[in-house]
């Protein structure tokens, strides 16, 4: 049986202001030059439109980068943290227009396994006036039943400021069925994991954005212990002075443990991420946070 999809919804995406933490600032490198908070300014949070998903059915959403800021750095889903039926399967950096490489936003997509009840996605951008650029990581294709790891990295010159996962159903599939369990930032890219529930094959690809200015990643002070069936949350936070590009979860989650929100916006300068452990033991989940140099 085919999973129902939700129609796209356009909508005119929403503005937000980046807001400074309070952290202490971490020591600076040789590259981070300039006065503090400079380069913060030039970053931007959008919104994209707010879409209820029925019970057992999938949906889109997509956050478009501003004229003013029209790199597209970082981005996530921002759903309430009581949505952990939704898993997503899309969240990564897309154009409107399809273009394979003129990306002006994030576009996320979500499965809602509730039987019964509709649940929101809202995908959610950190978008720049820095120029950028995304590299692709090889696809995989992830057999049923099996999870799949996938890394994508900058060159050596590069830092990473955010990054995500794309899919590719393969013909016969019933619909995206390959769950994210993390997204998260490493030294030099991105890695993801995802786990096919389909009967059929999934394409998976991992994409890192990169940039020749300097960023740096803050790893979250504590983390959440996930009793089994039950959902949590944890945040990471920028230095003070920073504002996040990019995030995700710090740690690879066990199968079983699935992603549904990683969001920036909700923690002052930070970036908080929300999962659901549907394996038989308690896990732990972690924040990462991608951030601007000053």
């Amino acid at each position: 049986m085919r999973v129902p999809r939700v129609p796209l919804l356009i909508a005119t995406a929403t503005l937000l202001t980046l807001t400074l933490g309070t952290a202490a600032p971490a020591a600076p490198t040789a590259a981070e030059t300039g006065p503090p908070g400079a380069r913060a300014a030039l970053h931007v949070e959008v919104l994209g439109p707010t879409v209820s998903i029925p019970a057992g059915s999938f949906a889109h959403s997509f956050a478009q980068c501003p004229a003013t800021a029209p790199h597209i750095v970082g981005g996530g889903n921002r759903s309430p943290e009581s949505a952990s039926a939704l898993r997503l399967t899309m969240t990564h950096p897309a154009a409107r227009g399809g273009s394979p490489t003129a990306h002006d936003g994030w576009e996320i997509e979500a499965v809602n396994t509730d039987p019964v009840n509709a649940h929101t996605i809202t995908a959610y951008a950190v978008c720049s006036a820095d120029p950028v650029v995304q590299r692709d990581g090889p696809s995989l294709v992830v057999d049923p039943g099996v999870a799949g790891v996938l890394s994508s990295s900058c060159l050596p010159d590069e830092a990473v400021t955010g990054g995500g996962m794309s899919l590719g159903t393969l013909p016969g599939s019933s619909g995206p069925a390959a769950y994210i369990q993390y997204s998260s930032p490493s030294a030099d890219g991105w890695r993801v994991a995802a786990t096919n529930r389909d009967t059929d094959g999934s394409r998976i690809t991992a994409t890192a954005i990169c940039s020749t200015k300097p960023h740096s990643i803050s790893i979250g002070t504590s983390f959440s212990l996930l009793p089994p069936g039950q959902r949590g949350s944890a945040s990471a936070i920028c230095p003070a002075g920073r504002v996040p590009s990019g995030g995700g979860t710090a740690d690879a989650v066990v199968n079983g443990v699935f992603l549904y929100v990683s969001t920036g916006g909700l923690t002052p300068s930070g970036w908080d991420v929300y999962a659901i452990n549907t394996s038989s033991q308690p896990q732990e989940l972690r924040a990462a946070v991608v951030c601007t140099a000053p």
